[in-house]
């Protein structure tokens, strides 16, 4: 069966439009808008119709088909933009027909399939269900709006106005801390010129002070503190009462001496060499007694160790105080080197 022949609706004449009243001449003139406006979407489904179903030879093409009937270019790639979203959502089930026929656009359809191949201005991708739900969720300007957001800056319009309202509060509060870092620099400017104004004031009062000094006048300076020196107590002589009591220890050790000393005992120490006197403040004293008789052999180490025990003796002896006992260290400490040297030269000897 032959498709039927179309043919297009003769021209508006002036005799047509003579006998209309105003009213009815804008309804005319809206509705012939509206459907000039529409007329890619019928475009669209006809280039669909010969994409789909026209079963077109080999060597034929859409476009050159249409331009060997007239059409232009321009129309032409309109038309195959509305018949690529008819296969992405109307073809899937993803949106009727006669919403897409109401909400659709030159402008939501071209931006509709750029969001679905992925080539918008944003780089956001987009499947057929995401961009149907989009073209249902409000009028034909609000669907544009959306689409034309989502193309420009990849976010919808709710999600770019709170970007914006988070960036407005981070920039007002960006400024309030700008101003208040402005306020402490300020401060801290204005106490450095006090500072510097008084440090500057302290050296003009110095100056001055130092001008006025008289030119043979010296300026006194704190003096160097010197250390206290370090004095050493003089050795005192022992009292008369500390003499005797040694006296007394050296005698009781004569006592202890046999008559037959050993030869490894050193000759101070023998019965036949009595010791010098002992002289204290130019005086001499009384000599030790005579030799009590002989006793068992000793050595030099009983010797020492009878010395050990007479002095230990004498320092706990209740006759001394602390004065006489300080001095009695003087003394044996004469003694000691006494000893020393004695037993120094019977070495060389």
């Amino acid at each position: 069966m032959k498709p039927p022949k179309i043919e297009l609706a003769p021209c508006l004449s002036l005799e047509d439009v003579a006998g209309l009243t105003v009213n009815a001449t804008c309804d005319l003139y809206a509705n012939r808008v509206k459907v000039a406006s529409r007329v890619f979407i019928e475009q669209g489904k006809l280039v669909h119709h010969l994409r789909k179903d026209g079963k077109l030879k080999a060597g034929q093409s859409i476009y050159g088909l249409l331009q060997a009937k007239g059409a232009s270019e321009g129309s032409i790639q309109s038309a195959v933009v509305v018949a690529d979203l008819i296969d992405a959502l109307i073809l899937p089930g993803h949106l009727t027909e006669a919403r897409f026929d109401e909400c659709i656009t030159f402008r939501v359809s071209r931006m509709g399939r750029q969001l679905f191949q992925g080539k918008a201005k944003s780089g956001l991708k987009l499947d057929g269900p995401a961009i149907a739900a989009l073209m249902q969720s409000g009028t034909t300007a609000a669907v544009g709006a959306e689409l034309d957001c989502l193309c420009e800056h990849g976010v919808t319009i709710a999600e770019r106005e709170s970007a914006q309202a988070a960036a407005i509060a981070q920039a007002d509060a960006d400024r309030k801390v700008a101003a208040a870092l402005t306020e402490i620099q300020k401060a801290e400017a204005a106490a450095k010129v006090i500072s510097d104004a008084e440090e500057a004031k302290e050296k003009a009062y110095a100056a001055a002070a130092y001008a006025a000094i008289p030119a043979n006048v010296t300026p006194i300076t704190a003096p160097t503190p010197t250390p206290a020196p370090i004095t050493t107590p003089a050795p005192t002589e022992p009292t008369k009462e500390t003499i005797e009591a040694i006296e007394a220890v050296m005698a009781e050790l004569e006592d202890d001496v046999p008559d037959d000393v050993p030869d490894d005992v050193p000759e101070f120490l023998r019965e036949d060499e009595a010791p010098a006197p002992l002289v204290v403040d130019g005086t001499k004293s009384k000599g030790p007694p005579p030799a009590p008789p002989v006793k068992p052999a000793i050595t030099l180490v009983s010797v020492t160790m009878e010395i050990d025990a007479a002095l230990t003796r004498a320092m706990s002896a209740d006759g001394l105080n602390a004065e006489d006992t300080e001095k009695l260290v003087h003394y044996l400490r004469g003694i000691t080197a006494s000893i020393e040297s004695t037993l120094d030269s019977l070495k060389v000897a």
